[in-house]
């Protein structure tokens, strides 16, 4: 090919330019070499036609760089952008080049400026050069486009500004294998009205030496902060979940905190949960013998009348045990007798006892027996129904309900009937699959915990299959930092980066280890509920899967009469060798038929929450509904929910 191009000579080239040196209407090249002189190609191609174009640009760019060209002839369209650079130190001549092969005439041509100028010209012949000037270019058509978003951030609106601050704790010196700092949960977040004006106020939870923050809702976009001894007394706590809800029966809304973290110790008391009466105006004082003991870093908070006596009661959810992950810590019922919280899970609800590092759960009449069900989800846990039978809450099986693969990452539960068949589904938010692991029935992502080397330390060991050998997730650099002695066994990356899990700690070991944990999906998904206790688990589309989901919302925002789901997630504070999840911005769902849901993109739905996400929920304002989301380390986010009345010029 070379040589029927002409260019066999040997060269060491490093540049490279072209224009029409002849003015013949075809591009020669120039070819710069190294210590050799330099090569000049003629294109002696004569019989095709051409259309060549100069630019004669505005003031402050003469030479019209940027502008952009597109032509049609025949059944061709050709398009482009006007610039000089093709390398480095190299310019090509400041024409706009175009072969037209055998057609002599262009039907069109469009030309659009860098300030969105536009020239329009049709049928007139090839084979000439023209000049395309500036000052005969159009103004930009201005086009009035009705904002039909449905969400609109007014967060700089809200006074005052509302922001967590999270206190700085090194989780990954105790826990080397830590996937992500468990320091760092919060904030809890709670809405409801608690001073009965008809608005609903805010509860922001405190992290460690920071007290939990009341705002009372006032007309506009005020808020005003309560001045509560009570959170400011307890802010040696850190306040990972919150619900309101009236404990006593007396029609005012109380507060049940979730103490949580990674700071304390079940020795310590810095992870006992807390009950805030509340005095019907919006003043709390913390209740010291209306609470069992409910000791363990939380995070799940749910109220619910489970026995249907009138009053509420509450699961509480075991998220983790400080400085020993991935251990499962006990969750709890709390039964309410005339106003006072008793744990009555070991009577009641035995399946509670070490139940896993719970991250979500929703009460729910799974089997539309009339009682209310319990469904939970966690870290490394599968989906877990608790079905009330005869006011006791029993763990099913989850051997051919269609959850048998359902083990993930996950980080929330949300429920209803999506498909309007009568029962409950169920929305979980997962890791998603943007991250650094995977998982499938197949081959799930597995997990070991146990004392490998003896020294009373609980270690972690996660792997991965690649063509079904079991290989370490984490580095070996990290692995050594745990474990020291297997610098005997894995010497070199090199010999670690063919190691097998196996071939490191041996077979028998991890078989036998204290703990062992397997994922199979790391996907956000609908469980489908199918009815006679059977469930499907549905992936969500891929932009639901870009980062993890911690909060999910279930709403008919367009007024459609089908639910909507708006997700909200991320998660900064990972160890050094994963990248953060943070391409979540969130994302409105929009229902269709059945379990079908369509992503709106961002600059159509108007939602954009790039935060490190923890909780969100709705607000009830004098001006409508608005988006509360709470963000660890952050300012909190107002996204209000209104499709916008004005109108505004936009660009065609």
């Amino acid at each position: 090919m070379m040589h029927a191009w002409g260019m066999e000579q040997p060269s060491w080239s490093n540049g490279v330019a072209y224009g029409d040196l002849d003015n013949d209407g075809d591009l020669d090249l120039v070819v710069n070499n190294i210590d050799q002189e330099a090569f000049i190609y003629e294109n002696q191609l004569h019989d095709q036609h051409f259309i060549r174009f100069r630019f004669v640009g505005s003031e402050h760019n003469p030479m019209g760089l940027g502008t952009k060209v597109a032509i049609f002839h025949g059944e061709i369209m050709q398009y482009q952008q006007h610039f000089l650079s093709r390398g480095y130190r190299s310019s090509m001549e400041p024409v706009m080049h175009f072969g037209m092969g055998a057609d002599s005439v262009i039907q069109k041509m469009v030309v659009t400026w860098p300030d969105g100028r536009t020239s329009t010209r049709h049928n007139f012949p090839a084979d000439q050069i023209y000049l395309l000037d500036y000052q005969n270019a159009l103004e930009p058509q201005l086009e009035v486009k009705e904002d039909t978003r449905y969400f609109h951030t007014i967060t700089s609106d809200i006074d005052p500004v509302i922001r967590h601050s999270e206190n700085e704790l090194e989780d990954f010196l105790r826990e080397p294998m830590l996937p992500y700092k468990m320091s760092t949960l919060g904030p809890a977040l709670a809405i409801s009205d608690v001073n009965g004006d008809g608005l609903d106020d805010i509860y922001l939870g405190g992290a460690f030496r920071r007290s939990g923050q009341l705002f009372f809702q006032n007309p506009g976009s005020k808020l005003s902060s309560a001045a509560d001894s009570a959170f400011v007394m307890d802010r040696m706590f850190e306040d990972t979940g919150a619900a309101f809800f009236d404990v006593d029966g007396d029609g005012d809304q109380d507060l049940y905190v979730a103490s949580g973290g990674n700071e304390h110790t079940l020795e310590n008391g810095g992870l006992l949960h807390r009950l805030y009466l509340n005095d019907g105006q919006g003043k709390f004082t913390r209740s010291n013998n209306l609470l069992d003991s409910v000791n363990c870093s939380g995070k799940v908070v749910a109220p619910f009348d489970y026995d249907a006596d009138g009053d509420i009661d509450i699961f509480i959810g075991g998220r983790q045990l400080p400085g020993q992950y991935p251990l499962s810590p006990d969750s709890y019922l709390l039964l309410n007798d005339q106003g006072k919280l008793h744990k009555a899970s070991r009577e009641l609800a035995p399946g509670f006892d070490a139940l896993g590092m719970v991250t979500g759960a929703v009460w729910s009449d799974h089997d539309h027996d009339g009682d209310a069900d319990l469904i939970v989800v966690g870290e490394w846990m599968p989906i877990t129904i608790f079905e009330n039978i005869n006011g006791r809450l029993v763990k099913v099986p989850n051997r051919s309900n269609g959850l048998e693969h359902s083990a993930g990452w996950w980080q929330t539960i949300a429920s209803a009937d999506l498909d309007d068949d009568g029962d409950m589904d169920f929305v979980a938010g997962n890791m998603g699959l943007n991250f650094k692991f995977a998982g499938s029935n197949a081959e799930p992502l597995e997990l070991f915990a146990d004392d490998f080397n003896g020294d009373d330390q609980l270690d972690v060991v996660l792997g991965y299959y690649q063509q079904g050998m079991l290989y370490p997730a984490n580095s070996r650099a990290r692995t050594l930092l745990q474990n020291r002695e297997l610098r005997e066994i894995i010497p070199t990356n090199n010999g670690f980066a063919t190691a097998t899990l196996y071939d490191i700690y041996g077979k028998e070991r991890l078989q036998n280890a204290r703990l062992h944990h397997q994922i199979f999906t790391l996907a956000t998904s609908v469980i489908e509920n199918l009815g006679n206790g059977q469930f499907e688990l549905h992936e969500l589309d891929m932009r639901a899967q870009v980062s993890n989901t911690n909060s999910i919302l279930i709403r008919d925002i367009n007024g459609d009469k089908r639910t909507d789901l708006v997700l909200l997630g991320n998660l900064f504070d990972m160890e050094l060798e994963t990248i953060r999840n943070d391409a979540g911005a969130g994302l409105w769902l929009l229902g269709q038929s059945g379990i079908d849901f369509a992503p709106v993109p961002p600059q159509k739905s108007g939602l954009l929450v790039r935060d490190n996400v923890r909780h969100a929920g709705w607000l009830q304002g004098r001006n409508g509904l608005v988006l509360v989301v709470a963000n660890n380390n952050g300012t909190m986010d107002f996204v209000s929910v209104y499709p916008a009345p004005d109108r505004q010029a936009t660009s065609k």
